[in-house]
């Protein structure tokens, strides 16, 4: 399901917004008891949206591309009068009392608002194993992990759920779930997409983008949430430079990360076809990055953020949460000013090299994730966001693609930019989508 041509199809008449939605609720009815991609769905409220977008239309009064767009929210966005969960079991029924920015701006636009989507709890972690409300499984494979946090997102997005779905990234929880689910994403600059009403993780590495299938709608469902008021980045104003050669850094000396032989031989691809496009591409050598330690500390940072925003929970009703989630705040609370000095040095360093590197080139592209989405029955790899990573500590944007793979799983690869380059990013990201096709 492409959003951009499920636009045009909705502004040609060649369908209806009910139409789109009855189908989506329809599969989901079917697929989803399966997959566990919702965790909420409103059907009479997707379906009373779509009857009023249909209206406008038959008016001439269609107010967006997205208008009549069905569309999925992960469960950590508030949405009026909706669960507004994080993932926490402890937080079942509660109700959001008004929308998050981002839902707001597309309540505005006219999209089709279907349900909330699964997610780790309280968005720590990359599986989509929720202890309280079940686990998401890989619509290519349903023995396989989604990935995460942002795991029903993606699900529901490769299972034809929706036309796009919102979803949130601290560490890489956008990105890795779309390459394990072979489709398409953005993680935007720092603070060209709200985060209002999101239930966080940490302030400095929260981000919130679309997933889609393809390039085109992923665009499309970023011109719907990007800020309008110009207090971002640039992404939220500027255009697109022309397109031309452009120097792109490829990442090379990442082998202590063990990459799958499928995911080398996709990046390679990737590469090639980045060349044919007449890029030059510039080698990048990371083995002095301190990829691995780096998103340790994010993480350590994570909980022991989460672990002061829970404190009084966690001490008083300890078994609001999972025992694994716990465990990973007892940790987080025990850190002390210097841990976490520590930590915010280890960052720091990263992104001084990713930055630095973009000094001689204009983007940068590594492999999403450095294997395949593993067997929800076997050992999930340490490694998994230590490339997402990058644009998480310095703020960058970052798109993950799918690469054609003669593996089993899909895979993906990973373009990075300045700060602000989004759309810039997402244009090149267009042309190797084509490329690669």
């Amino acid at each position: 399901m492409n959003a951009a041509a499920l636009a045009a199809a909705l502004a040609a008449g060649a369908t209806s917004s009910l139409a789109l939605t009855q189908r989506c609720l329809e599969s989901i009815a079917r697929l989803d008891p399966t997959l566990r991609a919702f965790t909420y769905l409103d059907v009479e409220g997707a379906l009373a949206a779509a009857a009023a977008s249909d209206a406008r239309r038959a008016r001439g009064g269609s107010i967006s591309l997205g208008d009549g767009l069905p569309v999925a929210i992960k469960a950590n966005l508030a949405v009026h009068s909706w669960p507004h969960t994080g993932g926490y079991g402890y937080l079942r029924e509660t109700r959001a009392t008004e929308d998050a920015l981002v839902v707001a701006r597309l309540r505005a636009a006219g999209t089709v608002l279907l349900g909330l989507t699964n997610m780790d709890e309280g968005a720590l972690g990359a599986t989509s194993i929720n202890p309280w409300y079940g686990t998401t499984r890989n619509p290519a494979d349903p023995a396989f992990s989604v990935g995460g946090s942002s795991g029903g997102s993606a699900a529901a997005v490769a299972a034809d759920f929706c036309a796009f779905a919102l979803g949130s990234d601290t560490l890489g929880s956008l990105r890795i779930p779309a390459a394990w689910c072979g489709i398409t994403t953005l993680k935007p600059s720092y603070g060209a997409v709200s985060t209002d009403g999101v239930i966080p993780v940490h302030v400095r590495f929260d981000h919130v983008g679309p997933l889609a299938r393809g390039v085109a709608d992923v665009a499309l469902a970023f011109e719907l949430i990007a800020r309008p008021d110009g207090t971002a980045s640039a992404s939220a104003s500027a255009s697109p430079r022309p397109r031309k050669a452009m120097r792109v850094g490829f990442v090379r000396g990442f082998e202590a990360l063990e990459p799958d032989p499928a995911v080398v031989a996709g990046y390679e691809r990737a590469l090639d076809a980045l060349r044919v496009r007449g890029h030059e591409l510039e080698p990048i050598d990371v083995q002095d990055w301190p990829l691995a330690a780096s998103r340790r500390a994010v993480f350590a940072l994570s909980e022991a953020e989460l672990a002061e925003r829970h404190r009084e929970r966690l001490a008083n009703a300890p078994d609001s949460f999972s025992p694994g989630l716990r465990a990973l705040l007892e940790f987080g609370a025990r850190q002390t000013p210097a841990d976490l000095d520590r930590y915010s040095a280890r960052v720091a360093a990263l992104e001084a090299k990713a930055l630095a590197a973009l000094q001689d080139v204009d983007f940068l592209v590594t492999p999403t994730v450095p294997a395949p989405a593993f067997r929800l029955d076997g050992i999930k790899p340490a490694s998994t966001a230590d490339l997402t990573v990058i644009a998480s500590v310095a703020g960058l944007p970052a798109i993950s693609l799918p690469v054609p793979t003669a593996g089993a799983m899909p895979i993906g690869v990973q373009l990075m930019g300045p700060r602000g380059s989004d759309r810039e990013l997402l244009a090149l990201a267009g042309e190797l989508e084509a490329s690669l096709r």
